[in-house]
């Protein structure tokens, strides 16, 4: 799944955040694709998962290194724990 953290209507974050909570495969084969690397709130969701990016603009052969990479390998990590913890805090 290529994905953009900027999108309307849904964000990146959220998106990968509902399908993983979902346990749908395609959270674990996330790349996404980015022109905001350099905001503190998109840096930090991307290393606290350690998800694998893409900086716009992209070469075509970074892209497609990127893409094999995320292939490859198998991510453990899931939010859901973490999200569930936020959607209660802001509830409260």
């Amino acid at each position: 799944m290529i994905c953009d953290m900027k999108m309307p209507g849904l964000d990146g974050q959220h998106f990968y955040e509902t399908l993983a909570c979902m346990g749908s495969p395609l959270s674990k084969r996330f790349l996404f694709v980015t022109g905001d690397v350099l905001s503190s709130h998109t840096h930090e969701f991307l290393e606290r998962y350690q998800l694998p990016h893409v900086a716009k603009p992209f070469r075509v052969e970074e892209l497609t290194e990127k893409v094999r990479r995320v292939l490859a390998e198998v991510r453990p990590n899931e939010p859901c724990g973490e999200q569930a913890t936020r959607t209660n805090a802001a509830s409260t």
